[in-house]
């Protein structure tokens, strides 16, 4: 699937787009009905929370609109929810183990699919790790985002758009940056390819992925991109069943959503080398493929959830440095902390006893 040519191509400009990878059918529709269904179901718990009479007509609205609902029945809250490896880095970062979990199996599918990991063995080898850094991206038109923050208005909420997610997740332009940058200094000389797949089409006018061509060889930074950075920006359109892998330092950006009505909606994977730092030692990471030893190969998508709701509830109660991570010569022994006391999936289930073990000795 991936050429020696396309190989090389990465490694040099820092993406390749692949058109195709994965079946929209059989890999991209099932995970779009079960996704849907589950944000209405956020939405109707947020709607029952603050104003239950906005039921009334909300199954006949267009998705967009309904996800907007859910965003200002919320107070954007819920982009927390869906979206927590990121999230749970913020400082107003709340848990709630009372709702239905983001961790769904037809998003383990996807991040398990084969066809995808035949392309991704090609950049990382034969030992893959899925990092636990996914994100999911709805990209709402203006209408939607106004919306938005009127339901908000109406249900005595916090405006979606003060949430540090809002522009990331699903409002206005968002920030030249490097994914590297946003984790434990460890994982920067990580591996770590992402793989960002359209689940509807991605277009200049509804906020397709903007990147900067070989910006993937500069140091990892937070903050503003330079000049010269950006005057290199190069869209990248894209169609459901495509897939843009992108080197996890490339400077990137996704624009403004200027539609009146499209929804521009995007999941993004992380994977990268077995044994190498993931950049989020505290969340779940899994082996997905082994062709040295398929038997270590992770496949219970139940156990996962479970292994994401307790990371969760430790971090609650423990919350993480929002200055990703500890200081110089730190972050290593943190990291292998955190490893030795999840060698094994099931490792997590009582992650606060061991880490609590741990750290006394």
């Amino acid at each position: 699937m991936i050429t020696d040519q396309q190989k090389e191509e990465f490694a040099d400009q820092g993406y390749l787009v692949v058109r195709g990878v994965l079946d929209v059918a059989a890999d991209i529709e099932p995970f779009v009905r079960a996704y849907i269904g589950y944000l209405d179901t956020l939405a109707n718990i947020y709607m029952g929370e603050t104003r239950p009479d906005l039921r009334a007509n909300f199954a006949v609205r267009p998705f967009g609109e309904r996800f907007a609902i859910c965003l200002g029945c919320s107070g954007g809250t819920v982009l927390q929810h869906i979206d927590p490896s990121l999230s749970v880095m913020l400082p107003s970062y709340k848990w709630r183990g009372d709702l239905p979990s983001a961790q769904r199996p037809e998003l383990f599918r996807l991040i398990s699919n084969e066809r995808l990991l035949n392309a991704l063995e090609r950049f990382i080898g034969p030992e893959i790790t899925s990092s636990p850094i996914y994100h999911v991206n709805l990209k709402l038109p203006q209408p939607c985002r106004q919306l938005a923050k009127r339901a908000a208005v109406a249900t005595g909420q916090d405006s979606p758009a003060v949430n540090p997610l809002w522009r990331f997740n699903t409002g206005d332009d968002a920030s030249w940056h490097t994914d590297a940058a946003f984790g434990f200094s460890d994982a920067w000389n990580s591996r770590i390819v992402n793989a960002w797949i359209p689940i509807t089409p991605a277009t200049m006018e509804n906020s397709c992925l903007v990147i900067s061509p070989g910006s993937h060889k500069l140091e990892p930074r937070r903050g503003p991109a330079p000049q010269s950075v950006i005057e290199k920006a190069v869209a990248l359109p894209a169609e459901p069943g495509d897939v843009i892998f992108l080197d996890n330092n490339l400077m990137h950006t996704a624009r403004n959503n200027t539609t009146a009505n499209q929804t521009r909606w995007a999941v993004n994977l992380r994977y990268l080398p077995t044994g190498e730092p993931t950049g989020r030692p505290f969340l779940p990471s899994f082996i997905v493929r082994s062709r040295s030893a398929p038997q270590r190969e992770f496949r219970d998508h139940e156990l996962w959830g479970r292994m994401w709701r307790s990371a969760l509830e430790r971090i609650s109660k423990h919350p993480i440095n929002p200055n990703f991570g500890p200081g110089p010569g730190e972050v290593e022994k943190l990291t292998a902390r955190w490893h030795a006391a999840t060698r094994n999936p099931s490792d997590w289930l009582n992650i606060e006893t061991t880490m609590k073990a741990l750290i006394s000795r």
